[in-house]
């Protein structure tokens, strides 16, 4: 079994998520990343779309998800994350990382992160 992975980096999004009722109202920024990986052997060898996991399909799920207002960025990266092993069944991994980029807080740091991931080897 040959596995590759397919990576998304700092996809961006404007959202409304957050448990506060100032980040409901006035929203922020968010990022995501999205590793899968998969037997890309098929598909390199076949040069056809459908035989892979297509990134711009990734990145529209994404992009539903990310519209669906939840108080936890660890809940949109789980529903995320399921949602794209619904649309892509074959694949042996996904990891979703979601970034909220400012925070409401008076700590200075870069982002808050949550991680979610689907690994089919650990289910055997």
């Amino acid at each position: 079994l040959k596995m590759a992975r397919l990576s998304i980096k700092d996809l961006e999004f404007f959202a409304y998520h957050g448990g506060h009722q100032l980040e409901r109202k006035t929203g922020g920024t968010f990022k995501v990343d999205i590793l899968i990986d998969y037997d890309m052997e098929m598909a390199a060898d076949s040069d056809n779309i459908n035989e892979a996991v297509d990134y711009v399909s990734v990145m529209e799920i994404a992009k539903q998800e990310m519209a669906k207002r939840c108080d936890l960025i660890e809940t949109v990266a789980k529903n995320t994350a399921v949602a794209l092993g619904v649309k892509f069944p074959f694949v042996k991994s996904i990891e979703v990382i979601v970034y909220k980029m400012k925070v409401p807080l008076s700590h200075s740091l870069s982002y808050v992160s949550a991680n979610y991931v689907i690994d089919k080897y650990m289910d055997n």
